[in-house]
């Protein structure tokens, strides 16, 4: 009888132990969870207001346990090009807490586009991007002149990086519009 006693209060033991674990799991989980969405909810307003800031670190109103961080520093790539009005910048957001005297943080990443909203002409971009010849808002005379250039028999690429063996168009049609249409 005692042993069986003793069996019993082991596994007991061992029962409310993983039973306390997982009730810590979960706590720790429902963090993240709660991190991660004050994360994605602040780079959608850092992106609504495109970028402009005026401080780079803060608490979140409801949530004072949370507290952000916020990095914004140039990208290199080699589609950064000044004269196409193409500047990458990489955004790193931060969201931070403490439990039980350990920090815990989730980090969001992302990448913009500095300068102004619109990029230069297409002729540029379709250099800078690596496709094939075209331009998605050509007229008529540019389109002829480039498919007359082109030699039909050389495989080329677009910008997604699609290999055809005729020439397309930065979209990847046949036609000048972007809709293939």
């Amino acid at each position: 009888v005692i042993v069986a006693l003793a069996i019993m209060a082991i596994g007991f033991v061992t029962v409310s132990q993983l039973f306390s674990g997982s009730i810590r799991s979960v706590s720790l989980s429902e963090q993240y969870l709660k991190g991660t969405t004050l994360a994605h909810s602040k780079l959608g307003e850092l992106e609504v207001s495109n970028y402009s800031v005026s401080a780079f670190e803060g608490t979140f109103p409801d949530e004072k346990k949370y507290r952000w961080e916020l990095q914004i520093k140039p990208h290199t790539s080699a589609l950064n090009n000044k004269e196409n009005n193409i500047l990458l910048s990489e955004v790193t957001l931060n969201v931070l807490w403490e439990d039980k005297g350990k920090t815990h943080d989730i980090e969001l990443n992302t990448i913009k586009v500095d300068g102004e909203l619109h990029p230069s002409a297409d002729s540029l971009l379709a250099k800078s991007f690596g496709g094939g010849p075209g331009s998605i808002q050509a007229s008529e005379s540019e389109s002829e002149s480039e498919d007359s250039s082109a030699d039909e028999s050389t495989p080329t690429q677009n910008i997604s990086g699609s290999s055809n063996s005729y020439n397309n168009y930065i979209s990847g049609a046949k036609t000048h519009h972007v809709s293939g249409n």
